[in-house]
């Protein structure tokens, strides 16, 4: 912003005018003064006001800003659609260095958006805040009212990246009070399905696995009475995960039957993945079919995903479940393929339940390690599974990981007792 108000303060003095007069009786002097200054962002009223004053258009103010910014954004999301977030620094470089030189304009609030994620992921929330807040206050004064309101959102995202489970859950719910008593934040279903969602997520991450339950159910009925089907690919599967370890096959066969009529409405990438993620986990949970995981992944894989970056976060799943089937047929060298290739810390993934879930590949592989006569490395691959459990709340995934990690540590002389871990339902699987 510190460049469009030096330009107004050199078209000013080259038209000869004073800060009053630019100011006229919309514009406080003081204020005129801190927006050349680079200390007060203008609305677009007054920057209209300002131009009209000046005899310009307001193109000129924002200048070449505007277009260096557009270009910037599009160097941005070029990179992410190719590389995913596997470099966030890359990104970080990208828009670090033009900070002070980013218009005030849609595709430059996208990026103050963009920048407050990558700090976000650095774990620097009070920079994650200052920049959300101002690509919300950008998009407040262009009038993009839902654009605001969604920039909201991501706040709370911020908080739930960085662990502040609670701080996510505060900032989400106050946006849903504000969607309710001033629906105008709210121009289509999208994001107040969006918001019950993310509740229901939040909650799930603090262990109120019922009331996390309860936010997908609504989001999941809220897409069908509005037939907004934007996030339905997610709040199924996830409902349906939900669904499966807490054993209710009703509620799994609601998720099951809405997405197998979505796949016949779209060939969409993400909404194929939905569906065959969710069949793979019932055929791993409920049957114990390793042969119907194979089958289930080579009939998802007749039309391979092209979005790189999408490509990245669904291949973990995949390969962790051909992992999973290779081990139970007794493949262990396939099985360690694919294993190896799950990434469990995934910045695009990061919830608990997704931490849980990806860790058995951990698991898998200290007990493929440990049958052939390798307790170094079982031991290694079971302490690291441990690690990333620990912290989160309890999941099935989680149980099974401490169960794996106690086997190992016994097996190989680390520790001579079980600790009360162990788990009835996954005792079976060691």
């Amino acid at each position: 912003m510190g460049q469009i108000g030096k330009r107004i303060r050199q078209i000013r003095k080259q038209k000869g005018k004073t800060l009053a007069d630019v100011a006229g009786d919309k514009l406080s002097v003081s204020m005129l003064s801190l927006i050349e200054n680079g200390k007060s962002n203008p609305t677009m009223d007054n920057l209209r006001h300002i131009a009209r004053m000046l005899e310009v258009g307001v193109s000129e103010l924002i200048g070449e800003s505007e277009g260096e910014t557009k270009e910037l954004w599009r160097q941005v999301e070029e990179y992410l659609s190719e590389k995913g977030f596997t470099d966030p620094d890359r990104v970080y470089g990208l828009i670090h260095p033009h900070l002070e030189e980013i218009a005030h304009t849609y595709h430059g609030a996208e990026v103050f958006k963009m920048y407050a994620y990558l700090l976000a992921l650095k774990g620097d929330q009070a920079g994650a805040t200052q920049y959300i807040e101002k690509a919300e206050g950008v998009f407040l004064n262009l009038g993009h009212r839902q654009k605001a309101t969604e920039t909201r959102r991501d706040l709370s995202m911020f908080h739930f990246l960085n662990g502040q489970y609670e701080e996510a859950l505060e900032t989400i719910l106050e946006l849903k009070r504000l969607m309710e008593t001033e629906p105008e934040m709210t121009e289509t279903p999208a994001l107040k399905i969006k918001v019950f969602y993310n509740i229901g997520g939040i909650h799930l991450a603090l262990g109120n696995r019922e009331a996390g339950r309860e936010f997908l159910y609504e989001a999941a009925q809220e897409s069908a009475r509005t037939r907004d089907m934007t996030r339905d690919h997610e709040i199924l599967s996830n409902g349906g995960y939900l669904a499966l370890i807490q054993g209710d096959m009703e509620r799994y066969r609601y998720y099951h039957d809405r997405l197998a009529l979505l796949i016949q409405m779209t060939d969409a990438e993400e909404v194929r993945f939905a569906y065959y993620f969710l069949k793979m986990l019932h055929a791993y949970l409920i049957k114990g079919n390793p042969e119907e995981i194979i089958g289930l992944h080579a009939l998802y894989e007749e039309n391979p995903v092209k979005d790189k970056a999408m490509k990245l976060v669904m291949d973990s799943y995949m390969n962790l479940y051909l992992g999973i089937a290779y081990f139970h047929l007794g493949e262990h060298g396939k099985a360690l393929g694919y294993l190896s290739q799950v990434h469990v810390q995934n910045p695009m993934a990061r919830h608990p339940y997704d931490v849980a879930t990806k860790a058995e590949a951990y698991a898998y592989t200290a007990l493929i390690r440990l049958r052939k006569g390798e307790p170094e490395e079982a031991r290694k691959e079971a302490i690291a599974g441990r690690e990333a459990v620990l912290p989160l709340v309890d999941h099935p995934s989680r149980d099974f990981v401490l169960s794996v990690y106690e086997e190992v540590m016994i097996q190989t002389g680390a520790m001579k007792e079980p600790q009360g871990s162990l788990h009835a339902k996954w005792k079976e699987q060691l």
